[in-house]
């Protein structure tokens, strides 16, 4: 029988929806290239910019698995300069409508910092708490090892 765990779970869905967006993004982008439109090349536009927010997500991703960095070290270095350069994107390709109302400004700056922090606490939150685990299970080794060389 085959134990699969939440956390596995999780990851092959992750995974399966990065693939799923990638294909869409990349036949979007197709697709909007050869159009030769206007429209088309907004929708390239709008393709280009999604890849480069996964890339800036993904690139920063490391710090997720640089153990010897603290989790706060790890947690800014994965949330801070992936939601700068969205919003870089998010501005240079119009999702966040600058020159519209101050209030659509502030809900989309709002949105790009609160979906992101969200994900990366989860993130956050589930690393402190493998790291919990393994330290407690080393304590326990310890302990062992220890009893054992004193019954030696």
């Amino acid at each position: 029988m085959m134990n699969i765990t939440i956390k596995q779970m999780t990851q092959d869905i992750c995974t399966g929806i990065g693939i799923g967006c990638f294909i869409f993004t990349m036949m979007t982008l197709i697709f909007a290239l050869l159009s030769q439109s206007e429209d088309g090349m907004r929708i390239a536009s709008y393709a280009l910019a999604s890849l480069g927010t996964g890339l800036a997500f993904g690139v920063f991703g490391f710090a997720w698995r640089m153990e010897r960095f603290s989790r706060w070290t790890r947690f800014a270095i994965g949330f801070i300069p992936p939601v700068i350069i969205y919003l870089l994107i998010a501005i240079a390709v119009h999702w966040i409508p600058l020159g519209e109302s101050n209030y659509a400004v502030v809900i989309s700056v709002v949105f790009c910092g609160v979906v992101p922090f969200v994900i990366s606490s989860l993130v956050f939150a589930f690393n402190y708490k493998t790291s919990r685990q393994m330290n407690e299970r080393l304590h326990i080794l310890q302990e062992q090892k220890g009893q054992e060389h004193a019954a030696h």
